[in-house]
């Protein structure tokens, strides 16, 4: 385990220089509203220290399962993956290549589906990991990402980290909680996933998309 946390700190600087702006002390779900990110105070210093390639990266660790289990859970990965949005571009004019635009502009992108006349879910949800604009907001300045730095394949790997690690995943790493508890934090996040203790989705009116026998398969 030690050796994969030196490696993964070391793989991060490269990501980190390319597209983020000077630090300077300051710190999704398909279907779902908005809603403002309750951060898990047991995880209030987690800062993002991984570079997820999914291609090529050898530190994946235990991440990519996790990662390519969303993929399948938030229907992007038989989408356009990467550059999905919510519902299958119905919000957004149809499909529209988000790995190649500036965080700014997913942000008016964002803005712009939840003004949609025919947007019922409220949401925002973008990209493979179906990020919202109010937890895209909040991981941006957590970890001071400039407005033009691109939404790549890279760069949304790398969020959906962070979300791991402000949902436990450096205590569940580390056995501090179990497989259960990981699962329901993530189930907080990700509508798709479903509460071990319910078998549904962790919101009212929310189905999952896979079993919780599943999730543990991947954890």
């Amino acid at each position: 385990m030690y050796s994969l946390t030196k490696a993964i700190s070391i793989s991060a600087a490269l990501l980190l220089s390319a597209c983020t702006a000077p630090l300077n002390g300051n710190a999704s779900q398909a279907g779902v509203a908005d809603v403002p990110f309750q951060e898990d105070k047991a995880n209030s210093n987690a800062t993002i220290n991984f570079h997820v390639d999914s291609a090529s990266d050898p530190v994946l660790g235990r991440v990519k399962p996790i990662l390519d289990l969303l993929g399948r859970t938030e229907g992007t990965d038989r989408g356009d993956g990467y550059d999905e949005t919510l519902g299958y571009g119905a919000f957004t004019g149809g499909n529209v290549i988000l790995t190649a635009m500036t965080l700014a502009e997913i942000d008016t992108l964002q803005t712009a589906m939840l003004r949609h006349p025919q947007n019922r879910f409220k949401s925002s949800a973008i990209g493979r990991y179906q990020i919202t604009r109010t937890t895209l907001r909040m991981l941006k300045t957590q970890l001071g990402l400039a407005e033009d730095a691109l939404f790549t394949a890279t760069m949304q790997d790398m969020l959906a980290f962070e979300l791991l690690k402000l949902r436990g995943y450096d205590a569940w790493l580390a056995g501090e909680i179990d497989d259960r508890q990981f699962a329901l934090s993530l189930a907080k996040e990700w509508a798709s996933l479903p509460n071990p203790n319910t078998g549904k989705g962790y919101y009212p009116g929310q189905k999952s998309a896979v079993d919780y026998a599943t999730v543990q398969d991947v954890l």
